[in-house]
């Protein structure tokens, strides 16, 4: 299945992606230009281990759901930091990082990852708790060969969620609603964030209680 990415605003990346740990396996190449241009594909049952290059000031998450809320699964957070990466080999390249094995901690310029000092990456409940250059959250599924979706942008402070166009219309129905048949909302609510699902339902009940 295709990872499927989100971009922010002029961001320059590469990545690196092999199906096994320890850089082995198939190989895949994506590239993501300030323009917004991208060349290449990645394949979520086909990424262990990467190497991620992009300059300082921009993060990576790796995801295992494609829409929605990060922590609505397990993720990572890759931060390019001064200290914290491997220098380019070409003179004006973008520095790197190293992850041998996605769902483990090792430093930014491991070849292999080390099996008897297995650890995971800091874990965090929510995003803007994360500090250091890796932080996210564990559970089922395991990160390799179950990443759905990458988000490349600027590591500029909290993230904003994005609402899909179907919960920014479930906003606007239950907005008139909660006004013109407040009764019906409860029932109503159900109906929307069985629709939607998890996490973007959740979120919609959120919303609409918050009041």
């Amino acid at each position: 299945m295709e990872v499927v990415l989100e971009i922010g605003e002029r961001v320059r990346c590469d990545i690196l992606a092999w199906s096994g740990v320890d850089f082995g396996g198939k190989r895949r190449v994506l590239r993501v230009f300030p323009t917004g241009s991208i060349q290449g594909k990645l394949q979520s049952d086909e990424l262990s281990s990467m190497v991620i290059r992009a300059f300082h000031g921009t993060r990576i998450i790796l995801c295992t759901h494609a829409t929605g809320e990060i922590e609505g699964g397990p993720w990572r957070c890759v931060r390019m930091v001064p200290g914290h990466t491997i220098p380019s080999e070409e003179a004006r390249g973008m520095p790197g990082v190293r992850l041998p094995h996605l769902d483990r901690i090792d430093l930014p310029k491991s070849m292999r990852t080390n099996p008897e000092l297995a650890s995971s990456y800091p874990l965090v409940e929510r995003f803007d708790d994360g500090e250091g250059w890796t932080f996210g959250a564990r559970g089922i599924p395991d990160l390799a060969n179950h990443v759905r979706r990458i988000i490349i942008e600027k590591d500029d402070g909290p993230r904003v969620r994005k609402i899909g166009d179907a919960e920014r219309m479930a906003r606007l129905i239950l907005g008139q609603a909660k006004q013109l048949a407040p009764k019906a909302l409860p029932a109503l609510v159900d109906v929307a964030s069985a629709e939607l699902g998890e996490p973007d339902g959740s979120a919609l009940r959120a919303w609409i209680e918050q009041d």
